[in-house]
C-alpha cells in the first residue's frame, strides 16, 4: 500500500464513486495479507517509508516467490529479499527477470513503480 492508492480510494469515497462501507472493506483488506506461512504488511511503507522485507533464510524458493507475487500484486516494490542462498535467488530471479540480484550481500530487489511514483 502506498500513498497514490490510499489517496485514490480516499477521493473515490468523497467523490460518492464508492460507498464508506466499500471503503472499509477495502482498508481492511488492505493493511496484512496473510498466506498461511507468512503475513505481509502492506502498510508498512506508510508507517516506516520502507516496504515490507523478505526474510529469506528460512523460507523456501515458493514461499519466497508467493510473497513477492502478492507484493507485485498490489504494486508494491519489492526493496529488500534478505538473507538468500544462490539457488534461492537464482529460482526467484527465474520467475522475475525484472529483479536485480547482488550476491556479495544476498539480497534482491523488484521495482514495480519509480520510487517517486509512490509518494
Amino acid at each position: 500500500m502506498d500513498i497514490r492508492l490510499l489517496k485514490d480510494l480516499l477521493n473515490r469515497l468523497k467523490d460518492g464513486r464508492i460507498e464508506v462501507d466499500g471503503a472499509i472493506k477495502k482498508l481492511k483488506r488492505l493493511p496484512f495479507d496473510d498466506i498461511g506461512f507468512a503475513s505481509i504488511d502492506h502498510y508498512r511503507h506508510l508507517r516506516r517509508g520502507f516496504p515490507e522485507v523478505i526474510y529469506g533464510r528460512r523460507k523456501k524458493e515458493k514461499e519466497i516467490i508467493k510473497i513477492i507475487e502478492k507484493m507485485v500484486q498490489k504494486e508494491e516494490n519489492v526493496e529488500l529479499s534478505s538473507r538468500l542462498t544462490d539457488n534461492k535467488a537464482m529460482v526467484t530471479k527465474k520467475h522475475f527477470p525484472s529483479g536485480d540480484c547482488y550476491s556479495n550481500s544476498n539480497i534482491l530487489t523488484i521495482e514495480v513503480r519509480s520510487t517517486e511514483e509512490r509518494e
